[in-house]
């Protein structure tokens, strides 16, 4: 059994920061393409740029999914070994689903078959399963036109109710100890206008050979 607690921010003392490098998009004349596999492969001109970064979990005002977009919560699985395909679909999928119901208050979930484990390029396990190289530099996973070939995908849309409404969104689990070498950072997403967005390809060429479509910034 899952159990789920939103994580409490300080009220008094001022949120924590650090500064960092972000690598965003610089100017292309060529669309952009990532492959996730191979990166010798990738097309893309980052533009290295130091910023600030805010430690969320300090914010007098704890984030939440209609405000920022992203919302940090304490979740208890019953899964032992996520390297364990059959436990996550077995127990770490069905949880994921309830986590996300409870959180969005959405009338239904659809939950990708797998997980995506991701691992530091000195990790020994590093590029031996799909996907499982880190991104970095700032991006969206996927655009609206992707969003929706998901849905489509779900099946959920055949289920007699039309679907007025739909939203995709990323859950993220550290599954070792801090400090992890690739901590995660995200922006609000009301510092992000669509004009800051270049749309780019997600190319995987391994596993199961799909690509798709992302936007980089």
């Amino acid at each position: 059994m899952a159990e789920i607690k939103l994580q409490e921010s300080s009220r008094f003392a001022p949120p924590s920061t650090v500064t960092g490098t972000i690598n965003y998009i610089g100017p292309m004349t060529e669309r952009p393409r990532y492959y996730a596999n191979d990166h010798s492969r990738d097309v893309l001109e980052l533009d290295p740029r130091v910023v600030t970064i805010t430690d969320a979990r300090s914010s007098p005002v704890a984030p939440s999914l209609i405000r920022e977009g992203f919302q940090i919560v304490e979740h208890h699985s019953a899964v032992t070994d996520f390297g364990d395909a059959e436990q996550v679909s077995r127990y770490g999928l069905p949880e994921i689903e309830k986590l996300m119901l409870e959180l969005s208050g959405a009338d239904r979930v659809s939950v990708t078959p797998r997980a995506i484990l991701r691992y530091g390029e000195h990790s020994p396990d590093a590029g031996k399963s799909d996907n499982s190289w880190p991104a970095r530099f700032a991006h969206i996973d996927i655009t609206d036109a992707t969003a929706r070939q998901f849905v489509a995908a779900s099946g959920i849309g055949n289920q007699g109710q039309p679907i007025r409404r739909h939203a995709y969104y990323n859950v993220w689990r550290a599954i070792s100890a801090p400090p992890q070498d690739i901590p995660l950072a995200v922006a609000d997403a009301r510092s992000v206008d669509a004009d800051d967005l270049v749309e780019a390809d997600r190319c995987l060429i391994s596993g199961t050979g799909r690509s798709g479509r992302s936007s980089v910034g």
